[in-house]
């Protein structure tokens, strides 16, 4: 897929995360995901530095620093600290590098890093990655990518980050459902309204909108084809366990609508220490 074209998907699928529809879904994709997080890992999310892998054009991982270290502060506060609370701290990842959406969201916050060279997500640099983390655990975030890889390539990142990290996340915003196909359609749509608005600098971008509409049907199709490919949590469960990867770690999964018109389809797993959360079954 041309790279140049692969930015305007990924610029769109950006929106995904971070648009909201008055009346109809109140709160972004991003926002629940962040919700998520701190639901899972609650006073222990300042313990993590998140690496974001397949990143796109940056996908929620600015929304989520946002609202993560707010409400790191707001605990800080409440306790009765008056020192600077320590900040979570994200990175930024792809095979295919988006430097230029990574340094406009690097610029709006000090919490966001990126790696300029390409990551294979197949391959992950431990080292590199445990020097960023500056000594916090590090945990793996897959958003919205986890589906375009095979069995054997997904079984290859799920035993690369239970082996070499702390923590990982599999977000997904497809499910394999008759929903899901419409909502993709649905969505499609709507990016044809406020394309004007949100890509008004961009004329490459409306031109192929509008007159050559390479970009909406890319992302029309991608999304479909998201959605057939798409795992629940119960079968990314028995992928570890055929691969013989539960021991040491906790496993979290579910499926979380949002609004009228969407769902994010989540896992989560954690390397075991003196706090345990409830095991998916």
């Amino acid at each position: 897929y041309p790279s140049y074209f692969r930015k305007k998907l990924q610029d769109d699928l950006l929106l995904t995360w971070t648009f909201r529809l008055p009346f109809i879904k109140e709160r972004t994709n991003a926002h629940l995901l962040a919700e998520i997080l701190l639901r899972l890992l609650s006073d222990r999310v300042g313990d993590y530095a998140f690496v974001d892998f397949c990143a796109g054009a940056g996908g929620p991982t600015p929304v989520v620093e946002r609202v993560l270290n707010r409400s790191v502060a707001v605990k800080h506060i409440r306790h009765g600290n008056d020192s600077e609370p320590a900040q979570v701290q994200f990175l930024l990842s792809d095979l295919h590098p988006h430097v230029r959406a990574w340094q406009a969201a690097s610029r709006q916050s000090d919490n966001v890093g990126y790696i300029r060279e390409p990551v294979n997500a197949l391959s992950a640099p431990t080292r590199l990655l445990k020097k960023k983390a500056k000594g916090k655990k590090v945990f793996r975030m897959f958003n919205l990518c986890f589906h375009h890889f095979d069995d054997p390539a997904a079984k290859q990142i799920l035993r690369d980050a239970i082996e070499n990290a702390d923590g990982f996340g599999i977000f997904e915003l497809t499910r394999r459902s008759k929903i899901s196909l419409i909502a993709t359609v649905v969505v499609g749509l709507v990016l044809l309204l406020i394309t004007p608005f949100c890509f008004w600098h961009s004329p490459g971008h409306l031109f192929f909108t509008y007159v050559i509409p390479i970009v909406p049907i890319s992302f029309v199709f991608d999304g479909i084809v998201s959605s057939l490919r798409t795992r629940d949590p119960e079968e990314i469960l028995k992928m570890l366990r055929q691969e013989g990867l539960m021991e040491g770690w906790t496993f979290m999964g579910d499926v979380e609508r949002n609004g009228a018109v969407g769902n994010v389809t989540w896992f989560v797993g954690l390397k075991n220490s003196g706090d345990q959360v409830e095991q998916l079954n």
